[in-house]
């Protein structure tokens, strides 16, 4: 589905939030330095703002479709690997952060994953992970599922053609199906994480997840 949709992908997701995309990874970005491993980059646009980041040293951007990175590399600095972040392809205790932007909810083993990313920090090393989540608050999360599953495939199949409409409803289904924060907090302790801390953004559309390899 990425491979398809990798050419107007950054577009809509500025579109479709209303550009706060930018502001939420700035949040997941500004707190990070050393060396740094963005997962599922996609076309690289966190591993960009890492990369132009004062006090970041190197990024490495890995995703496991190939399309998005053959993008990223013609138009974004970084260094980017087509790579699966069940298996990372990197040393022991090697980085200094782990970067996940809207791509948790896609991967087929979170724990796995979240095992991975322990593995490769160094002690001290925090992993930041930015994901949709569907609010809770009342009547604001109705018209907000209501937003993702029926306006947004909508404006996609305008402007678009309805090639890349399956992906934008897998969009919505995707986030109603993601488990609550107090699930993803609970998995980043099992796999040995301390200090996990969820911060909802934007009346609970986006948590930021936060964590430190002890």
């Amino acid at each position: 589905m990425f491979e398809r949709i990798s050419g107007v992908y950054d577009r809509f997701n500025h579109l479709l939030s209303l550009r706060l995309d930018a502001w939420w990874r700035y949040h997941m970005v500004r707190e990070l330095t050393g060396t740094g491993l963005d997962v599922a980059a996609g076309t690289g646009e966190s591993t960009e703002r890492l990369v132009l980041r004062p006090g970041v040293r190197t990024v490495l951007g890995l995703d496991v479709a190939r399309s998005p990175l053959l993008l990223a590399r013609r138009i974004r600095p970084g260094v980017y690997l087509q790579g699966d972040a069940l298996a990372l392809p990197l040393r022991d205790a090697s980085v200094n952060f782990i970067t996940v932007a809207f791509g948790i909810r896609n991967f087929p083993d979170r724990m796995q994953a979240f095992r991975e990313f322990f593995r490769v920090l160094r002690p001290g090393g925090r992993v930041h992970i930015l994901e949709f989540n569907a609010p809770r608050i009342p009547l604001w999360g109705e018209v907000y599922m209501f937003y993702l599953r029926r306006i947004a495939p909508v404006l996609v199949r305008v402007i678009a053609g309805k090639d890349v409409v399956d992906a934008y409803r897998y969009l919505g289904d995707s986030i109603a199906a993601f488990p609550p924060p107090a699930i993803i907090r609970r998995e980043l302790r099992k796999a040995g994480f301390a200090k996990v801390r969820a911060t909802p953004l934007t009346l609970e559309t986006v948590v930021l997840y936060r964590a430190i390899r002890p």
